[in-house]
């Protein structure tokens, strides 16, 4: 018999039969003391009360022991898994507190984001985009989400940048997302969003470029969460052998969300949702 499991699911009514029990353990012992048949009877009643005030007491201990457990996994196991898992923004792609010329700050930091694409693909004779419109940034961002627009320049140049360190020599599409925003329960330090910049990218390659372009996305200071893979043969004999539809997002902590941005509520997904793996003749 699982008595903890017992005491889980009735604890309220064990609590009752035990003060019941008390109460049935004293009148027999009155009672006791005009038979002997009723003191028999208390003695035993109050044996099987003691036992059962211990388990009682082992168990309200044992479950404030797991508590405490699950409270300090908790307090040491989450900022671990939002390390492991938030996007780094390159050095620069965060817009200096205090920064007055916010938009002028982006335009600066999307050329340079274009520009590195530009220098890793001429090393490789790549046909990618190496344009700031190419890589589908926005051109005039509002202030309040030029922060979310450095973020989107430094996921699309780092991501076409992978793609091409994965052995793929031809990216025909780079389309940042609309970013989404999830309240953080209970806030951090500096931290009251969750923040989810989304990428998609078509690209022409085979099989092992593929996982090798996987792999570089699931890496700590890095890490992409792939939202959905979409591969089918390729309609021109002579080239890469599939064309490749891959959407991931960067995740990350921010302190504010941008009064027009999408926001949804705590413990939601806020977009995210299961990965969608696909693959067609």
């Amino acid at each position: 018999m699982d008595l903890e499991a017992i005491w889980h699911d009735h604890k309220p009514f064990i609590l009752q039969l035990g003060a019941g029990a008390l109460v049935l353990a004293v009148g027999a012992t009155w009672r006791g003391s005009m038979t002997a048949e009723a003191a028999t009877l208390a003695r035993a009643n109050a044996s099987l009360q003691s036992d059962l005030l211990d388990d009682l007491a082992r168990l309200e201990g044992a479950e404030g022991l797991e508590k405490g457990r699950a409270q300090a996994l908790g307090e040491r196991l989450e900022p671990a898994v939002r390390g492991a898992l938030a996007w780094r923004l390159g050095d620069g792609f965060a817009l200096p507190a205090g920064e007055r010329a916010a938009q002028l700050y982006y335009a600066g930091k999307a050329a340079e984001a274009a520009k590195a694409v530009a220098t890793h693909a001429a090393r490789w004779n790549a046909q990618v985009p190496t344009t700031a419109a190419g890589l589908g940034l926005p051109s005039e961002p509002e202030d309040a989400r030029v922060p979310e627009a450095l973020a989107q320049a430094d996921l699309a140049s780092r991501a076409v940048i992978a793609l091409l360190d994965a052995g793929v020599r031809v990216v025909t599409k780079v389309e940042p997302l609309e970013a989404r925003y999830e309240p953080v329960t209970p806030p951090g330090e500096g931290a009251r969003f969750l923040r989810a910049v989304p990428v998609r990218l078509a690209f022409a390659g085979d099989t092992g470029q593929v996982a090798a372009a996987l792999a570089r996305f699931q890496v700590q200071g890095a890490f992409l969460e792939v939202l959905s893979c979409r591969v089918v043969r390729a309609e021109r004999a002579g080239g890469p052998p599939l064309e490749v539809t891959l959407e991931v997002q960067a995740l990350g902590f921010v302190a504010e969300a941008p009064a027009s941005a999408v926001v949804g509520e705590a413990g939601q997904a806020s977009g995210r949702r299961r990965p969608r793996f696909t693959r067609e003749r």
